[in-house]
């Protein structure tokens, strides 16, 4: 069959790509495994840095590196830092140190060995951070035209002699770190910082304030996902990445004080978003409390009418099934399960408790746990579902990309109106997944007998 034809290559690939990682993990010197693993093909540059005199120094600063940055380090570049490295300050925790002062990374710039060539550059100069920011701010010009994603690495901006802010920022961090003075970028929105009396502070002094975010009690919205943060600067919106726990629904943020914007959206599963917008003017030393209001939707707002790719299917009695989608026996909710997994153990269990509503709805339902074994297991308190054997990597990947949800966040539930049209999706689990299946079935199923659909709520990106 054509879906075999296309499962048997990619079964294919992955057993070879997996095969090919674990032949970088080799037996070497004990505590170097992990770091080999991380390394895959880039492990001879990596070893041969390790592999000099001061062992124990080189391995802590190959530590402060990411897995992205061992398949990519080269020795030469390792070699310049470790050469450089200055020496740590009896007021400086050693943890701050190695992760702040030590580190060849600073932002998202390509590594470079700027250590050594920065430090030359510093030969004869003198003062702290701020007149560093001072004189860089005379030497370096704006560019004429950039692209504005690409961070300039250290060495780069001061040979062009012109670089735009972020790399600016950026090659003041290394300067600092040269000179041996922990610095980073801020999380909030990258600006420079560098570590004195016990904490961070900002390279250029500015007011501060506070921004206070409620939320719904028992809600917890991703930042990134459900809300985001903006403060307006001389070259327009910066969007932030504020860092901060939520407690008793509520998110206490110091930024600098300015002119912020919170916007919340609520994706609906055809792509488009229900967006709200609120503006405020946070004044230096105030405290401004900004509640996230989520847009309302009725319940057929989560209704959708994607085609479906077939999904053949064997039963628990070896019966095939040439397509899951397209039985013609009615409406389908199909679920792809990871037996055992937190998430997937909830779906099923909030679905345990509202089996009722979608058998009077008619909705058949059917599971598809990974793996031959855990078929049999599935069922479990759901009374009237069918567990199938799927090609269950290959389909999950399919059709989650055929209806814009996440491959790699099972579980993934699809319902289906039994002629190869999906009326609703979802992948992850959040609680309240289970009652909003329920009502979209409701609201696309209208002329079954069903529960009433409820007052309307939030779309599936609500937490």
């Amino acid at each position: 069959q054509p879906h075999a034809r296309r499962a048997a290559p990619l079964r294919r690939g992955r057993a070879l790509r997996a095969a090919r990682i674990a032949g970088y993990s080799r037996p070497g010197r004990q505590g170097w495994e992990d770091l080999r693993r991380k390394a895959r093909g880039n492990w001879g540059e990596v070893s041969a840095f390790l592999g000099g005199p001061d062992g124990a120094r080189r391995e802590r600063l190959v530590r402060t590196l990411t897995d992205k940055d061992l398949r990519d380090a080269a020795a030469g570049t390792l070699e310049d830092h470790f050469a450089h490295l200055p020496p740590r300050r009896a007021d400086v925790p050693e943890e701050v140190y190695w992760a702040y002062a030590a580190c060849p990374r600073i932002g998202l710039e390509r590594l470079t060995p700027w250590r050594g060539a920065l430090a030359g550059w510093l030969e004869g100069r003198t003062g702290g951070p701020s007149r560093l920011r001072r004189e860089l701010g005379e030497l370096l010009s704006a560019p004429g035209e950039d692209y504005a994603p690409l961070w300039l690495p250290p060495c780069a901006a001061l040979k062009a002699g012109a670089c735009d802010e972020k790399s600016r920022a950026l090659l003041l961090t290394a300067l600092l770190r040269a000179q041996g003075i922990p610095a980073r970028l801020r999380p909030l929105d990258g600006a420079p910082e560098y570590w004195e009396n016990g904490g961070f502070r900002p390279v250029e002094p500015e007011p501060a304030a506070v921004l206070r975010l409620t939320c719904p009690a028992g809600e917890m919205p991703r930042q990134g996902v459900d809300w985001g943060l903006s403060r307006q600067t001389a070259e327009g919106w910066q969007t932030l990445a504020p860092e901060g726990a939520w407690r008793d629904g509520a998110l206490r943020l110091a930024v600098p004080a300015g002119r912020y914007r919170v916007v919340t959206t609520v994706r609906l599963p055809g792509g488009d978003q229900l967006a709200a917008r609120r503006e405020v003017v946070l004044p230096p030393g105030a405290e401004r409390t900004v509640p996230l209001r989520l847009r309302t939707l009725a319940a057929s707002d989560l209704l959708t009418a994607q085609a479906l790719p077939a999904v053949p299917a064997r039963t628990a009695d070896g019966a095939a099934i040439p397509d899951l989608f397209r039985m013609g026996r009615g409406p389908v909710l199909a679920l792809w399960l990871e037996a055992g997994d937190e998430p997937s153990e909830h779906l099923l269990g909030e679905l345990a408790e509202r089996r009722d509503g979608l058998a009077a709805l008619g909705v058949e339902l059917l599971l598809l746990p990974r793996g031959r074994e855990s078929a049999g297991r599935a069922p479990g308190r759901l009374d009237g579902a069918r567990a199938l054997t799927i090609d269950w990597a290959y389909d999950l990947e399919a059709v989650a990309r055929c209806l814009g949800r996440d491959p790699d966040s099972p579980p993934l539930a699809v319902l289906c109106d039994g002629a190869g049209t999906a009326l609703y999706s979802d992948s992850g689990y959040r609680v309240g997944s289970a009652e909003l299946l329920l009502r979209a079935a409701g609201a696309a199923l209208p002329g079954r007998k069903g529960p009433p659909a409820g007052p309307p709520g939030h779309s599936e990106n609500t937490p």
